[in-house]
């Protein structure tokens, strides 16, 4: 016969029963959490830097010459940036209509088991 304390070890998935769900798998998860923080924050770090460094006068090495929404100012006037995102537009919707129409079409065949 178990004891009281046995029992509700039993129940909590502590003792010589299943790991616990949280424990399971630990060291693998602290294994890979060098890599994830290093992705992290070599992404976050490069947005960050891309997004400051875009406000600047720069056009090859970084200066710290802050102009604010000049560069977008000029971007935005020039014909070719609109001319590239009406390809972009022309490219990137039919695209993606294609991609998702031809996804589902390939679930559903698959679902249906031919």
């Amino acid at each position: 016969m178990m004891s009281m304390i046995d029992q509700r070890a039993a129940q909590a998935g502590c003792g010589k029963g299943r790991p616990n769900r949280r424990t399971r798998n630990l060291m693998s998860k602290v294994a890979a959490l060098p890599m994830v923080i290093t992705a992290l924050v070599v992404f976050v770090g490069a947005t960050i830097w891309t997004i400051v460094y875009s406000f600047t006068n720069s056009r090859l090495l970084p200066k710290e010459n802050f102009v604010g929404f000049d560069q977008y100012e000029r971007l935005w006037s020039s014909s070719r940036w609109l001319i590239s995102i009406q390809n972009l537009m022309w490219y990137g919707v039919p695209s993606l209509i294609l991609t998702l129409v031809i996804g589902f079409t390939r679930a559903a065949l698959l679902d249906r088991g031919y």
